[in-house]
């Protein structure tokens, strides 16, 4: 069943679930002050840096949670820590393009991922469980107007601030970086910030 004209059950679901989490961030007050926003430029085409991200950072596997549910907390655990650094949590990504096409923006380029570690995040939320509200990392590959391919996401850290708790400050800090480095490479780079050496260059 369609509701009204390209209006499928998935997309309103979709939809109604961003304007309800932006409701519980803003009513609960949680949303960071001063939040840090990253920009990474990529080398490739969005269509070749889509694929490179989704063959470096594998679909999330929940063979953790047979054990979890039976009550077997140490295989549960063991198959947490058999999960690699990053794991994409969005079986399918959600394709931004596609539902702005629906309500009339057109030729927009823009996939959305949600990144982290099941592990690094319950560690997070054991310091303050609100962290939870941002974790994992969403992280958006988009076009703009310019032509230019690029990863943005909100840095966790600048996220975390707000909790002051040491602990979860310093997890976030590592985060940080490690996120830096996986987008970095798959973005074509050497390095992190090397793009502004770029930049420098050509001034």
């Amino acid at each position: 069943m369609e509701i009204g004209i390209g209006w499928t059950p998935n997309i309103v679901m979709f939809l109604m679930g961003a304007a309800f989490t932006t409701a519980v961030l803003f009513l609960t007050g949680r949303c960071a002050r001063n939040p840090e926003h990253v920009l990474i430029p990529c080398k490739d085409t969005f269509e070749a840096t889509r694929a490179t991200l989704e063959k470096t950072i594998p679909p999330l596997d929940y063979a953790y949670r047979e054990p979890l549910q039976s009550g077997n907390r140490k295989a549960a655990l063991g198959a947490l820590r058999a999960l690699p650094r990053f794991n994409n949590f969005t079986k399918e990504p959600r394709d931004f393009g596609k539902l702005l096409d629906v309500i009339g923006k057109h030729g927009v380029k823009a996939v959305q991922y949600q990144i982290g570690n099941p592990l690094t995040a319950t560690t997070m939320a054991k310091y303050q469980v609100e962290a939870g509200l941002f974790l994992p990392v969403t992280v958006l590959l988009s076009v703009d107007a310019g032509g230019l391919v690029a990863f943005k996401y909100v840095r966790p850290r600048s996220l975390m601030s707000q909790f002051k708790h040491r602990a979860l400050y310093e997890a976030a800090t590592q985060l940080d970086r490690d996120l830096l480095d996986m987008l970095s490479q798959i973005a074509g780079w050497d390095r992190p910030g090397q793009w502004n050496d770029k930049t420098k260059s050509r001034s």
